[in-house]
């Protein structure tokens, strides 16, 4: 089983698990963390997962610049580093 990891916040955790839920179809195991607050970020929680996992996506609604997924990248590339790729779509 393929293990997938997202972080979202706010309206975006609707999304990670609905889209956990289509990737399950598929076999894939995925789980999504409710980072509800970003500052403070819960870094535990992002370290435990990501020490399960070779991919994690943040899902953003806003710009990227800032937001989750550099709060996410800063605190794994310090603590769990892993190749980083960022893109918006």
């Amino acid at each position: 089983t393929t293990l997938f990891r997202s972080v979202g916040c706010g309206l975006m955790v609707e999304v990670a698990m609905k889209a956990a839920e289509e990737l399950k179809k598929e076999g894939i195991n995925a789980a999504v963390i409710n980072a509800y607050c970003i500052k403070p970020l819960a870094e535990n929680v992002i370290l435990e997962y990501a020490k399960k996992t070779k991919a994690m996506v943040t899902v953003e609604d806003h710009s990227v610049i800032g937001g989750l997924g550099a709060a996410v990248a800063q605190v794994t590339s310090a603590k769990c580093p892993r190749s980083e790729e960022h893109t918006s779509e």
